[in-house]
């Protein structure tokens, strides 16, 4: 007996939209605890933007990685 798999047309948009809610939920309530410690607001603002920055930046890293790699 062979066992059928779900199409990948229905997997994919479900994990993607469970990545991005646990993404958020995580990111949520790292931000709820620095609100809640002596840092309060500033602890969400110094995250954000070091979010801001770092994504940003490490994709950058990574693309002239990936691209100084082709080059050769």
């Amino acid at each position: 007996m062979k066992i059928k798999r779900p199409p990948f047309q229905v997997l994919m948009p479900i994990v993607a939209a469970l990545a991005i809610a646990s993404w958020a939920f995580g990111l949520g309530e790292i931000f709820l605890y620095l609100h809640h410690t002596e840092l309060g607001e500033w602890g969400a603002v110094m995250i954000g933007m070091i979010l801001i920055f770092a994504i940003p930046g490490a994709a950058a890293l990574v693309l002239n990685k990936v691209r100084g790699n082709n080059k050769e």
